[in-house]
């Protein structure tokens, strides 16, 4: 304005003297004596005027001082230089206000306003620069607020945490990794809370939430610990199964059999005991549908084999018991144990793997039944032979003893006693009836068993011989 004053007066100091310089001009027209000689003499004397600058020129000097004087005073006034610093007030205000707030704040909402009232003080705190005398101030409330922050900060996290393991916990588990990551979720939520001390602002809040997200943590730590409990046997069932899948393919024997089932049986029963809670249940289902009935082949194959076996043990001894009858000369008994052995044989079953073994057993008791039945044919029922010749031989006084040999081609031997053969160097009509009534009776036993009987006296020589025809 005083520029503009100036101006202004500068102006009308160029009128006035502007006007005079008219006034002598027509003076000097009108009473100069020597007008006609003088313009004649020397130049006619000019007006002096003095330029002026545009009207709008002057106009935008005046608004630049004005704009540059406000300017400045805003700028003093913006950094905290002169007047008051909103800033500051702001953040003072809410420094007396924000740790009543924390104290009080039950939600993760509430914190989240404080958190940004917080970002947006800080901001403008830090918009003051080094050379203003605020600039000390306003950093040690920046710093101050943003230590409060980074607490606020953790707790947020740990409390946006702990509401998505909530909201996971929702719905059942489907797999270890997703019990691994709601465990992640609870310690992340944890871990911050724990950090913080009593005597901050946050602990009354912290408090309150801490003990239910520990006790979380620990229930999903024992579902997780209870699931590899679970997920181990079933690896170790699928372990078992492969073992048992490579000797099924190899088994033969009852015992192999055996060995196959039990293993099945262990799979099975691991399957059986995961509870339907778990994360493993379903796999155990559908390998449970793959496995019993190869448990059911085991074990059915198991008592078949361990039937034939058994089987297979009984012909074979019927067999030995038909060689030990053979070996007594009771060929009656024999044949029987013959028979038998070859019809236990036969019941072994088409199905089990000796029932080859089995055939060729067949086949071998049958060729030894027609041996002993040939013997039988051939030496006839010696046990009764025995008994018609031990009777013979001595009737209350021995005349003789005998002895029936089988090889080579069988034959009866009778010796007559010493005594009997003294008797018969002196003959009497008695003795020698008597003598002939022996050899008649031991030709009706060589008759009867089928065999040659020869008689010899005491030095050897042969008294008498029967050749059955």
């Amino acid at each position: 304005s005083e520029a503009l004053f100036n101006s202004d007066a500068t102006f009308s100091s160029d009128s006035s003297l502007f006007n005079e310089s008219e006034n002598e001009l027509a003076e000097e027209e009108k009473f100069d004596p020597f007008a006609g000689t003088e313009s004649l003499a020397k130049p006619k004397r000019q007006p002096i005027s003095l330029p002026l600058p545009p009207l709008p020129i002057l106009l935008g000097g005046v608004l630049g001082v004005t704009v540059i004087c406000g300017g400045g005073a805003f700028f003093l006034n913006r950094a905290c230089v002169i007047g008051e610093c909103k800033e500051l007030q702001t953040a003072d205000q809410l420094k007396s206000n924000s740790q009543q707030s924390i104290r009080t704040a039950k939600s993760t909402q509430e914190l989240i306003a404080l958190q940004q009232q917080l970002d947006k003080v800080i901001s403008d705190l830090k918009v003051i620069p080094q050379w203003s005398p605020r600039y000390q101030q306003a950093q040690e409330l920046a710093a101050s607020f943003s230590n409060q922050l980074t607490k606020i900060n953790l707790v947020i996290k740990a409390l946006q945490a702990a509401a998505a393991a909530e909201q996971k916990i929702q719905t059942p588990a489907t797999s270890l990794d997703e019990l691994r990551s709601r465990q992640t979720l609870w310690r992340q939520a944890i871990i911050p809370l724990e950090a913080i001390k009593p005597s901050h602002e946050l602990h009354s809040l912290v408090q309150a939430k801490l003990p239910k997200y520990q006790s979380n943590l620990k229930a999903i730590n024992q579902k997780l610990q209870n699931e590899e409990s679970w997920q181990k046997k079933l690896t170790t069932a699928k372990t078992v199964a492969n073992s048992a899948n490579q000797r099924q393919a190899t088994a033969k024997s009852g015992n192999d059999w055996q060995r196959v089932q039990f293993a099945w049986q262990q799979v099975i029963n691991d399957l059986k005991s995961i509870p339907a809670t778990s994360t493993a249940n379903e796999e155990a289902k559908k390998l449970l549908a793959e496995y019993q009935p190869k448990l059911i082949l085991a074990r059915n194959r198991a008592t078949r084999e361990i039937a034939a076996a058994s089987t297979f043990q009984q012909a074979t001894n019927f067999a030995n018991q038909a060689k030990v009858f053979e070996a007594k000369n009771q060929w009656t008994q024999a044949i029987a144990s013959w028979q038998e052995a070859i019809q236990t044989a036969k019941q072994v079953s088409q199905d089990s793997s000796i029932y080859n073994q089995a055939q060729s057993l067949i086949q071998t008791y049958s060729t030894s039944l027609g041996q002993t039945l040939e013997k039988q044919q051939l030496y006839g029922n010696l046990a009764q032979s025995q008994a018609d010749l031990s009777k013979t031989c001595d009737s209350g006084i021995r005349f003789c003893t005998f002895i029936i040999e089988e090889q080579p081609k069988g034959r009866i031997i009778v010796r007559l006693t010493p005594e009997y053969d003294r008797r018969l160097q002196t003959p009497t009509p008695d003795i020698q009836n008597h003598f002939q009534t022996l050899q008649q009776a031991l030709g009706v036993i060589s008759e009867n068993a089928n065999l040659p009987l020869f008689l010899y006296n005491t030095q050897g020589q042969e008294r008498y011989m029967k050749n059955p025809q």
